[in-house]
């Protein structure tokens, strides 16, 4: 979807061109997701979403233990259970599992959310600095090779990534 509306956009600019003759378009590209992963603040939010999710999987680990206490103590007492008690033990199984199937389900929107949360002002500052040097540049269009979008790509293009670097202070 986005190859195609790739395609008609630039189909677009280059059919559009001739009508805007008086005025020279400056395309330039980039690949966003280079210029975020040279980002000294991407390690530190990548490490604090690795930390994050080490501690949502100790506590998911904590309760699977839990569990397979609880399936083990049934399974070795189970003749000895009355069957009241089974049906007790059986049911305390099961929520346990319920409860644990609940608690993935949290952890996974929960770490989600996190990793949006701490890439969300990097992203925005990478972006920010692309704007500024584009206008700053003369730049008409800069198109985002990491997105996939770009069908051709001139030898002679623009690559801003050195500007931007320069923008944000990375060597």
């Amino acid at each position: 979807m986005k190859k195609g509306l790739t395609l008609i956009l630039l189909s677009i600019l280059i059919s559009t061109s001739a009508t805007f003759a008086q005025k020279s378009l400056k395309i330039g590209h980039i690949n966003g997701q280079e210029v975020i992963a040279m980002m000294p603040e991407r390690t530190e939010a990548e490490n604090q979403i690795k930390a994050f999710g080490e501690q949502l999987g100790k506590d998911i680990e904590s309760l699977q233990v839990e569990l397979n206490n609880k399936i083990n103590d049934y399974q070795n007492n189970e003749k000895n259970y009355t069957d009241l008690i089974k049906k007790s033990k059986v049911e305390e199984i099961q929520n346990l599992q319920a409860r644990i199937q609940e608690y993935q389900k949290n952890a996974q929107q929960e770490f989600q959310k996190k990793e949006g949360e701490l890439m969300k002002p990097i992203i925005e500052k990478a972006q920010n600095a692309i704007k500024e040097v584009a206008k700053a540049n003369g730049y008409t269009y800069i198109l985002d090779i990491s997105a996939g979008g770009v069908l051709y790509q001139a030898d002679d293009a623009s690559d801003i990534m050195p500007l931007v670097k320069a923008k944000l202070g990375i060597k």
